[in-house]
């Protein structure tokens, strides 16, 4: 954003030839009492105005400097339509700090100016503050618009635990911009092509309607959209609905996967559905595709896949599995009730992945490479074709420093059709086991992505440790592995 000029009234009193005034006008409410009680005549309201205007525009000054004069403005009640319009503009550039973002979304909704427009720009505008969300509820509530009601739909899903008070009030509100019942509403969305909040909606219908419920519902209805679509038949094949806007798009991306291979993985999810009572998840369909499609594997009893597990897991330890190891229970048999037969397939396919020594010797690269750059970790995925298993590197999103991976959109997206999500702690030779592993901000992420995990750690000798991860929060030691020999 540019930074503006400081007004042209402050330059000429500059330049009046009278006694040196203070260095600049008041920047805070603090500020600007103690003026008008010792020096009231130095700087008239509108030239305080002006200049905190120019403050709260800068974006070369601390987030907070910026929330201060702005509320010094609008202490000051003189800020005419070309300022506010100057003061929306910070909500269209995605780089202004969240704090500021909040506090002129709040301060142009109590001046009833754009709120409509200001909460469907792009990047929205959902500020965190209960003070400003309610201030933007409000006047919506006012002046109903159903350009808004995207917006709404998305902070309804945001409030995980919403109040009494608060549901009633967004169930009416919905009703009022939609002009139905709540839940209708919610599904016409879902099979509007135009509606830009189909996952939110997902999440505020299936967090409230069961799904014995909601997924009548949902086949009954004339899909006219690719995301209805998507539902119906994930739904009818798989008996299964997503409760998130991660697994809703997962659903729609893998619906444009070819027929044949769709039906691949339903008879493969139904038969282990009548083996072993296991429920599908989205996230499990780029497995269950690939072994239906893999004619050298065998279906293997649950028990005897944890026997295998079990005796592989044995060749890449010295000693007895260390069930703290990663400053958490990792040991897999402490584990293994509680894992899905997805997860032991997924252990089973990466621990013979790991054991092989082409893909040491690409990990070795790949760690070489990472620890040369210290902008960001490196991160990709893992996909399974025909009996072998590939990784692929993604860009992040934005270099940070060793420490942190943001994933980006195509990765995310490439993310519904793998077997797991992999990170390299590649930055140096780690030798405390609480800090081998997977940090809170990727078990963070695999849970909100739905996805599986795995977590590569170097140790000293060229070797590295292998951590595999579940959305359901599971950590599983599968070894340390050497990292390729050397040329």
């Amino acid at each position: 954003m540019t930074r503006h000029p400081l007004p042209l009234i402050l330059l000429a009193a500059c330049l009046g030839g009278c006694a040196a005034p203070p260095q600049h006008p008041p920047q805070n409410i603090g500020e600007y009492e103690q003026q008008l009680q010792t020096a009231p005549q130095d700087f008239t309201p509108l030239s305080v105005a002006l200049h905190n205007a120019t403050r709260v525009l800068n974006d070369a000054l601390p987030a907070q400097e910026r929330v201060s004069s702005l509320e010094l403005l609008e202490r000051l009640e003189l800020a005419d339509a070309d300022t506010l319009a100057a003061l929306a503009g910070i909500l269209k550039d995605p780089q202004a700090p969240e704090p500021v973002r909040s506090a002129v979304a709040g301060f142009l909704a109590r001046k009833g100016y754009g709120v409509v427009e200001t909460v469907t720009m792009t990047p929205p505008v959902l500020p965190a503050d209960l003070r400003t969300r309610q201030q933007i509820l409000d006047y919506i509530e006012a002046h109903p618009s159903p350009m808004a009601l995207a917006e709404v739909v998305k902070l309804w899903a945001g409030e995980k635990a919403p109040s009494e008070q608060d549901e009633v009030r967004f169930r009416r509100l919905v009703e009022k911009l939609a002009g139905r019942q709540w839940d209708l509403a919610l599904l016409e969305a879902l099979n509007s092509k135009d509606f830009n909040a189909r996952g939110s909606a997902m999440e505020v219908l299936a967090s409230r309607i069961q799904a014995g419920q909601l997924g009548p519902r949902i086949a009954a209805m004339n899909a006219q959209s690719e995301t209805l679509q998507a539902l119906q038949y994930f739904s009818d094949q798989f008996g299964y609905l997503p409760r998130t806007r991660s697994e809703l798009l997962a659903a729609v991306i893998l619906f444009k996967q070819p027929p044949e291979m769709r039906k691949l993985a339903s008879r493969v999810a139904a038969r282990w559905a009548a083996d072993g009572g296991y429920r599908f998840n989205i996230r499990d369909y780029h497995l269950l595709s690939r072994l239906a499609a893999d004619p050298l594997r065998s279906f293997l009893p649950r028990q005897e896949m944890i026997q295998q597990i079990a005796a592989a897991m044995s060749m890449h330890r010295a000693g007895p599995p260390d069930r703290k190891r990663l400053g958490r229970v990792v040991d897999f048999a402490a584990q293994a009730d509680t894992l899905t037969l997805a997860d032991l397939w997924n252990i089973m396919l990466l621990e013979g992945v790991l054991g092989r020594p082409r893909a040491q010797e690409a990990f070795r690269r790949m760690a070489q490479s990472d620890r040369a750059d210290t902008k960001s970790r490196w991160a990709g995925l893992i996909t399974y074709d025909q009996g072998q298993a590939e990784a692929k590197l993604y860009n992040p999103a934005e270099s940070r420093d060793d420490q942190n991976y943001v994933p980006g959109e195509q990765m995310l997206r490439d993310a519904a059709d793998s077997l797991c999500y992999f990170v390299g702690h590649f930055d140096r030779d780690y030798d405390d086991p609480a800090q081998v592993g997977p940090d809170e901000q990727e078990m963070r992420l695999i849970r909100d992505q739905n996805l599986y995990g795995l977590v590569l750690t170097s140790l000293a000798g060229g070797m590295m440790n292998a951590a595999y991860l579940n959305p359901a929060g599971a950590v599983i030691d599968l070894g340390d592995f050497p990292i390729g020999a050397k040329p």
